[in-house]
């Protein structure tokens, strides 16, 4: 019996068949852009590892919440069985003034379900950016520590996007100082893939 290696990256860098499963928002969709983080992550992943059978989902929903997300697991995520799963919510949360107890709540719930169907793959929780404009990140900035916890109390990954987002950088946001732009999508990408790959 061959057995998989322990971690994503090293299935790729053997040559195992992956599959990388993206749960999110418009962000993980790509809303705007030429090509979203996931689809830039996925570049990044095949250059490393040419050789490798990588399989993406994107199941990216426009104005989706983390409640949303994982009404729709079983239906969007999970028949993927996925190696990797992102998670990416928390804009459409705060925006709708969700309790930030139940945003945490659904992550768990995501987090779990994922682990009661795939116990020997990965997750990674990508935390929104930081918000060009005070105020909106003042409404934004609890959701974001709610999932960082989620992930140090779940044992995922978090992706490092606000250590490496500059504050008030409206030049990285389309015109709704909401959505990042292509090189926003570039910084959300390089967050993840040093949570997979390291710095």
């Amino acid at each position: 019996m061959v057995f998989r290696p322990t971690t994503f990256a090293a299935a790729l860098a053997h040559v195992f068949p992956e599959t990388l499963a993206a749960s999110g928002d418009s962000l993980t969709y790509g809303y705007l852009v030429r090509a979203g983080y996931l689809a830039r992550v996925e570049k990044s992943l095949r250059t490393r590892f040419p050789a490798s059978a990588l399989t993406v989902r994107n199941e990216g929903v426009c104005g989706a919440t983390a409640e949303d997300g994982l009404r729709r697991f079983d239906h969007d995520v999970a028949p993927a069985r996925a190696d990797l799963l992102l998670v990416q919510y928390g804009l459409n949360d705060a925006f709708e003034r969700l309790p930030v107890s139940a945003f945490a709540t659904a992550l768990e719930g995501l987090v779990d379900r994922q682990r009661a169907l795939r116990p020997d793959g990965e997750i990674v929780l990508v935390p929104p950016p930081v918000l060009p404009v005070p105020a909106e990140e003042r409404v934004v900035q609890p959701y974001r520590e709610a999932l960082c916890q989620v992930g140090a109390a779940r044992g995922a990954l978090v992706a490092p996007v606000a250590e490496r987002w500059p504050a008030r950088a409206p030049h990285l946001f389309l015109a709704d100082r909401v959505h990042p732009t292509d090189e926003g999508h570039q910084l959300l990408a390089d967050a993840v893939l040093e949570a997979l790959l390291g710095p």
